[in-house]
C-alpha cells in the first residue's frame, strides 16, 4: 500500500480515524474482564474475541470487510456484520494477535511519551523489534507539544532470524494526553482510508497507556492487537507464529523496561571506562538486530550447496560508517532447533568461560571474563570483556566485548572482537564512537510443541549470525567458491561444537 501526506480530505479521514482508535485503545487499556482472559498455559493476558465484537464491531466493521474483500474480492459495503449469524470461514488465514501486559518503569511518563512520537528514538530503543521505521509526516501539530500530534508511520516487525519474513505496518500514530500525569499513544491501520486489497498486516487500535507515578517512575500498559495473514513459513517456526507469542505486548513491555534499566547504570559512578563499554555494546546490539532481520534491502541468498538451503549468505560493503571496517564482510546465518531449554543455551553462551567449547578460533584456549557489569535488576542481562588466553607469550589475547539480554520471548548473546589497544582506549575514558566492530551472536527463541527435548520440554530454536572479513572478496557482488565453502564450514562446525558441548552428556 503507497502511502504518503493525503490530500485535505484524507488528512481528515486520517485523523478522524486516529481519534476513534484513542478512544477504543483507552477501553481496551482499562477494561477487565471479560474482555481480558489471562492464558495460563501463554502466561499472557488474551483478547476475548466474542466480548471485542460485541463492544466494538461499529469500529471495526472496515477492517472486517477488508478480509472479505481479500478472501472473496467485491466492493467494501457499508453494512456493519450481523453478529447474530455465525461468520463462514476463510480459507485466507487470517488471524487475531491480541495481548495485553502492564508495568512499571524507571522513567519519567512524558519521556517515554516523547521516544514514541521521535520514530528515531522509537526504532533505536526497539531495535530488537522493529526495523525500517519511517514518519511519512506529521498530519496535526498539537499544541505547542507533542499532544495532539497526529502522524501516518511505516514499520517492519522482525522475528530475529532472517529465515521469517517480517511484518510491514502502515498506521496513524496518535498521542493524546489525558490529564497531567497521563499519556496515550495510539496506532491504527489505514485501509479504512486507503484499502489495499493484498495487505497482509493491520493494526487494529493498539499501543500504550503511561501514567507518571512518585519519584519519576511511570506505569506503562500496553496493548497489542493485529490482524495478520499467516503466510507459509519455515516449518521450524511455524508453531511459534502460530501461538501469536512472538509480537505480545509483554515483548514491548519487557525491551522498554530494559532499556530505561540499562539507562540508569550511566547515572551511577561506574567510572568513564564502564561508560565507553556500555556505549560501544549498545552500537553493537543495534548492529547486529539489523544484520539478522529479512529485510528485503538485505540481500540474502541461500547457501547454493546441497544441506545449506536454510543457511544464508549476503555481502556488504560499508563505504561512509566509522563504526564499522571499511572492507568487504561476509555474514552468514541460520537457524536450527535444539534439544536443549532456552535457559540452558542462554547460560552456556554467557558464560565467557564457555567460548572455547564453540567458537572456533578460541579451541583450546583458556578463555575468562575479564570485567563483567550488570544491566538488567535481575541476573539476565549484562555486558563484558572476554578474554582468550594467547597459547605462549609471543602471542597476544583475543578481546570480546559481549553483551547478553532478554525480552519476554527472546534471548540474545551478541559479541565482537576489538583490538586489544582499542579496548585499552575505550577503558582510558575515551570515546568509542569511531572503534570499528563487527557484530556476531545467537538470538534463542522457545521451541514448539511438534519437537521435544529429552526433558519433554519444546527445546529452542537457535538462530545464529556471523559477520567475518573475507579476504578473498574483492566486491559485494560477487561470492566466490572459496567463501562459499567457508561460510557452509564455519557454521557447520559452530553447530557440531555447540550439540557437543551440550548434549554429549
Amino acid at each position: 500500500m503507497a502511502v504518503s501526506i493525503p490530500t485535505d480530505n484524507y488528512k481528515t479521514q486520517v485523523v478522524e480515524l486516529s481519534l476513534s482508535a484513542s478512544e477504543e485503545l483507552k477501553e481496551m487499556v482499562e477494561g477487565e474482564d471479560p474482555l481480558w482472559i489471562y492464558d495460563d498455559v501463554k502466561q499472557i493476558q488474551v483478547l476475548n474475541e466474542v466480548e471485542y465484537k460485541r463492544r466494538f464491531a461499529p469500529l471495526d466493521s472496515s477492517l472486517e470487510e477488508i478480509i472479505k474483500v481479500i478472501t472473496n474480492g467485491g466492493s467494501i459495503i457499508d453494512e456493519l456484520p450481523n453478529l447474530n449469524v455465525d461468520e463462514i470461514q476463510s480459507e485466507t488465514k487470517f488471524e487475531t494477535e491480541a495481548s495485553r501486559a502492564m508495568g512499571i518503569v524507571n522513567m519519567n511518563a512524558h519521556r517515554i511519551a516523547n521516544i514514541f512520537m521521535d520514530v528515531e528514538q522509537w526504532s533505536l530503543l526497539f531495535s530488537n523489534m522493529v526495523s525500517k521505521a519511517t514518519n511519512l509526516g506529521r498530519l496535526t501539530q498539537g499544541q505547542g507539544s507533542i499532544d495532539g500530534v497526529v502522524q501516518v508511520m511505516n514499520a517492519t516487525y522482525e522475528f530475529s532470524s532472517p529465515l521469517l519474513k517480517g511484518r510491514d505496518f502502515k498506521f496513524a500514530r496518535y498521542c493524546r494526553q489525558r490529564d497531567s500525569s497521563t499519556w496515550l499513544i495510539s496506532d491504527v491501520s489505514l485501509e479504512k482510508v486507503f484499502p489495499n486489497p493484498i495487505i497482509k498486516c493491520q493494526r487494529r487500535p493498539s499501543g500504550c497507556l503511561i501514567q507518571a507515578l512518585p519519584d519519576g517512575f511511570s506505569k506503562v500498559t500496553f496493548v497489542e492487537h493485529n490482524v495478520v495473514s499467516k503466510d507459509i513459513v519455515h516449518n521450524m517456526f511455524e508453531k511459534l507464529v502460530d501461538s501469536s507469542l512472538v509480537f505480545t505486548s509483554n515483548r514491548w513491555l519487557t525491551t522498554l523496561q530494559r532499556f530505561y534499566d540499562r539507562n540508569t547504570i550511566f547515572e551511577r559512578d561506574i567510572g568513564n571506562e564502564w561508560k565507553g563499554v556500555l556505549k560501544l555494546g549498545e552500537r553493537m546490539l543495534r548492529s547486529y538486530h539489523s544484520n539478522v532481520n529479512s529485510s528485503l534491502d538485505i540481500r540474502w541468498r541461500p547457501m547454493p550447496l546441497s544441506g545449506g538451503e536454510d543457511i544464508l549468505v549476503r555481502t556488504n560493503f560499508n563505504e561512509d560508517d566509522p563504526g564499522i571496517p571499511k572492507v568487504v564482510t561476509l555474514n552468514i546465518a541460520t537457524s536450527v532447533w535444539l534439544p536443549i531449554h532456552q535457559d540452558h543455551l542462554f547460560n552456556f553462551f554467557c558464560d565467557g568461560r564457555n567460548r572455547s567449547k564453540w567458537d572456533l578460533l578460541s579451541r583450546d584456549r583458556v578463555t575468562r571474563e575479564a570485567m563483567v557489569l550488570p544491566t538488567t535488576k535481575g541476573v539476565d542481562g549484562c555486558v563484558s570483556i572476554v578474554l582468550v588466553e594467547p597459547r605462549d607469550s609471543n602471542e597476544v589475547p583475543n578481546t570480546y566485548i559481549q553483551e547478553s539480554f532478554r525480552d519476554s520471548n527472546c534471548s540474545y548473546v551478541v559479541y565482537a572482537p576489538i583490538d586489544i589497544s582499542a579496548m585499552s582506549y575505550i577503558l582510558q575514558g575515551e570515546e568509542a564512537d569511531f572503534v570499528a566492530i563487527l557484530p556476531s551472536g545467537f538470538s534463542i527463541l522457545p521451541g514448539s510443541t511438534m519437537h521435544v527435548d529429552k526433558e519433554g520440554g519444546k527445546g529452542s530454536i537457535l538462530t545464529i549470525s556471523f559477520e567475518i572479513i573475507d579476504e578473498s572478496l574483492s566486491s559485494p557482488d560477487v561470492l566466490p567458491p572459496s567463501s562459499v565453502s567457508t561460510a557452509y564450514n564455519i557454521i557447520k562446525a559452530t553447530i557440531v561444537s555447540i550439540k557437543h558441548a551440550l548434549t554429549a552428556s
